[in-house]
């Protein structure tokens, strides 16, 4: 499988190069994109420079990188792995139209470990409808979005759940919670 990693000078993005470059899963490295990038042979600053063939485009960019990623990967063909968090309304449609035409898969996080949680979040809500539910999400001070893509997977998957649940995120001053609310803290401390 020839694999475009897309915002591949990222934690994540690196950590998915030496994966592929390793053959993990018969993968081949088909080009690294990356804005802050100084072009190479295989490394691109735009999706739109290479034209090469792929199997699959890995995206872990920006949320407003849809915008280029999303019409190359159509006019292609070819499939799109999101993973990048924070995408606004807008951002969310155009992945929705896009995903009328190629195979998309978004996930707030990659980790199964996380997927797991987040369906265990989901069965404990159902099975204690009167519990009280409060996400309390720790990260280093590198970390730009609060709260995080994460937490904020866990508390749309209670919401299946519970729909007429509130997200709130960050309790200030005085007053009760509201019986219906998922409250999200989100801390940030530390070295990335």
């Amino acid at each position: 499988m020839k694999v475009i990693i897309h915002g591949a000078l990222g934690r994540m993005g690196i950590a998915l190069t030496e994966l592929v470059c390793s053959g993990k899963e018969n993968a081949v490295l088909a080009a690294m994109v990356d804005k802050n990038a100084a072009p190479s042979d295989n490394l691109f600053t735009r999706l739109e420079d290479y034209d090469g063939s792929a199997d699959v485009i890995i995206d872990f960019s920006h949320h407003t990188a849809v915008a280029s990623l999303l019409p190359y990967a159509v006019e292609r063909g070819i499939p799109v792995v999101i993973a990048t968090t924070g995408h606004d309304e807008a951002e969310k449609e155009e992945i929705r139209r896009a995903a009328t035409h190629i195979p998309i898969f978004l996930s707030a996080n990659m980790s199964l470990g996380i997927a797991a949680l987040a369906a265990f979040a989901q069965c404990a809500a159902k099975m204690f409808p009167e519990a009280d539910i409060e996400i309390v999400e720790t990260h280093h001070t590198g970390k730009l979005d609060a709260p995080s893509g994460t937490a904020l997977l866990l508390a749309e998957g209670i919401r299946k759940e519970r729909p007429q649940a509130i997200i709130h995120c960050g309790r200030v001053g005085m007053g009760k919670r509201d019986p219906n609310e998922i409250g999200i803290s989100s801390p940030r401390g530390g070295n990335p």
